[in-house]
């Protein structure tokens, strides 16, 4: 899995540079014209054929339709032949649409031409895919850089996904005799308590009479009132005691005064 997003993230960088490396090839492809045309002077057909067998492989079938379309529909203008085939064979190869622009309008005008007007359209045109060149060269480097780290990354953080639910899942299985021990003594507590809680509800409730909540309470005034009564009698043995110890008392005081 790390391999396939290093792989696709250098593949996206590998492709990024294939763009840049194409617009050098469409210039090379262009000088070899160039050469055939100036140093040749071979007929703009004939020399287009010739650069066909030089030029890279994913130009050369583009190259070659030109020039046999030429030889048989000598009745179209070249600049439709090279548009239609251009629309045919390069559109699907070159990455870049600006240098397939390019390529695309320089067969507008050089059919046109003389030989030393066809070498200044050539000249003109490798110009621009330079300037194109220039413009998108920080750029590519920029995205090969962020491809390949985006790549690296992306693959390195899949991997830490899956392992995650990996590591836990291993240790949960070395904590499941640990997870055992502690567990089945507390799932006992609260089902016993769970049990009460929920069965309790469902017990009848006990009917309690009138006569048995106030049985302690009578016995406790009699107790009570018996001790009060109790009271009372030694109060009044009391007094009487000392009312008649006064008697007796007095008596003995008259007998005495006689």
């Amino acid at each position: 899995m790390i391999f396939a997003g290093i792989g696709f993230g250098f593949h996206k960088a590998a492709k990024e540079q294939r763009r840049l490396e194409q617009g050098i090839a469409i210039k090379r492809m262009l000088y070899l014209l160039q050469g055939e045309i100036r140093y040749g002077f071979t007929p703009l057909p004939e020399a287009v054929l010739k650069i066909s067998t030089k030029t890279e492989k994913e130009y050369q079938p583009f190259l070659k339709k030109v020039a046999k379309q030429l030889e048989t529909h000598s009745e179209e203008s070249f600049a439709k032949i090279w548009q239609q085939t251009a629309e045919q064979k390069l559109k699907q190869v070159i990455y870049e649409p600006k240098f397939y622009e390019i390529l695309k309008n320089m067969g507008e005008t050089i059919g046109y031409l003389d030989q030393q007007m066809q070498e200044k359209t050539i000249l003109l045109t490798i110009e621009q895919l330079d300037d194109q060149i220039f413009l998108m060269k920080d750029q590519v480097v920029k995205n090969c850089k962020m491809y390949r780290s985006l790549g690296i990354s992306l693959s390195v953080l899949i991997v830490i996904i899956h392992l995650i639910p990996v590591a836990l899942l291993l240790v949960t299985i070395q904590a499941l005799p640990f997870l055992f021990l502690l567990g089945v003594p507390a799932v006992a507590y609260f089902s016993s308590l769970l049990y009460v809680g929920i069965f309790k509800r469902f017990e009848p409730e006990e009917q309690v009479q009138d006569g048995e909540n106030l049985a302690p309470l009578s016995f406790i005034v009699e107790e009570e009132q018996a001790k009060q009564a109790a009271l009372e009698a030694e109060a009044a043995a009391k007094t009487a005691e000392s009312a008649e110890n006064k008697t007796e008392t007095d008596a003995v005081e008259t007998e005495n005064q006689i």
